[in-house]
């Protein structure tokens, strides 16, 4: 699918229907808008169905949790890998 936007201007003031920005798809088209519009158009078009991009929106709460599981999980991480660690803060082992 190809998504085309090209801003329109002339030198018409009154004639805003004529003026602006023009997003065309195949034989549709809408032309007239404002930036905003444009762009929300746009976005509509090419944001896939499912939306994963909402589940970035979280309550204060929600973010809170993520933050502890995120930390837990790398909390874990530098106990199992501990060259993954500073030097300063590796467990000390001795060598033969």
């Amino acid at each position: 699918m190809k998504i085309a936007v090209e801003l329109i201007q002339n030198d018409f003031p009154d004639d805003a229907k004529h003026n602006g920005w023009c997003v065309s798809v195949g034989d549709k088209y809408a032309d007239g808008l404002s930036y905003d519009e444009a762009l929300g158009l746009l976005a509509s078009l090419i944001v896939p169905e499912d939306r994963r991009c909402m589940q970035w929106l979280k309550t204060k709460e929600q973010h809170e949790t993520w933050s502890a599981a995120l930390k837990k999980a790398s909390d874990n991480s530098k106990r199992e890998h501990p060259l993954l660690l500073p030097e300063s803060t590796s467990p000390k082992t001795e060598q033969p």
